[in-house]
């Protein structure tokens, strides 16, 4: 598994972005993205670089801090990279969890 952290906001080359992340998914088992940016519920991966990288993750979180990489976990854990996962599948524990309490 490769972790990416980026906010997804590249100002290079689309055309370099795309050689890259097809390169990294044609090679990696998956590939994760952490995105800051997408810890706010209006968030969408609508910038250039995410547009560019989406379809080549198997799963993208939003990360600001520690625990949400623990909700990020939770979400891999229960339900594998293969099931639902990512920000927009945030369940109410997750939030929980990132917010510093138990999973429930």
């Amino acid at each position: 598994m490769v972790v990416v952290v980026s906010d997804g906001l590249d100002v290079g080359e689309p055309e370099l972005l795309a050689d890259g992340i097809t390169w990294l998914a044609d090679r990696a088992d998956s590939v994760v993205w952490l995105n800051p940016l997408a810890v706010s519920p209006s968030f969408e991966p609508a910038s250039r670089g995410m547009s560019t990288v989406e379809p080549y993750l198997d799963a993208l979180f939003g990360f600001a801090d520690a625990a949400d990489l623990a909700a990020a976990a939770n979400q891999l854990e229960r339900r594998g990279l293969d099931g639902p996962v990512g920000y927009e599948f945030e369940s109410r524990a997750d939030r929980t969890v990132r917010d510093g309490g138990a999973p429930e």
